[in-house]
């Protein structure tokens, strides 16, 4: 059986974070939230923070993801970040007590994928 997802991207830039020098051409950082929906995995939020040569990600699923997966992703992120000249990390959060509603918590730059 193939695939089958549906995403949905928000975006936006955040002025450098609080003990920045806050001049003109400072680093920004862009926030980003991912809503997949997967025909195997169910509904999956991928929030990302993306800075100069950093990208954190937290996935968050409704359900714990099967044993073994989180351990494999994080292994192929990391491997991908680092082969870019990245540094970061991946998290996992179950539950849909942890999502991120964007209308309420995130500005919002919208395209539908």
């Amino acid at each position: 059986q193939l695939l089958q997802a549906q995403a949905r991207l928000l975006g936006h830039r955040q002025p450098p974070e609080s003990g920045a020098s806050g001049k003109p051409g400072a680093p920004s950082q862009m926030r980003f939230l991912v809503d997949v929906r997967m025909s195997r995995l169910g509904s999956l939020q991928l929030d990302g923070l993306v800075r100069p040569q950093k990208l954190d990600m937290i996935v968050r699923s409704e359900s714990a993801l099967p044993h073994g997966l989180p351990q494999e992703l994080r292994n192929a992120y990391l491997s991908t970040i680092e082969s870019l000249g990245y540094t970061g990390g991946l998290s996992f959060q179950s539950g849909r007590q942890h999502w991120i509603t964007p209308h309420k918590d995130v500005p919002q730059i919208e395209s539908r994928m």
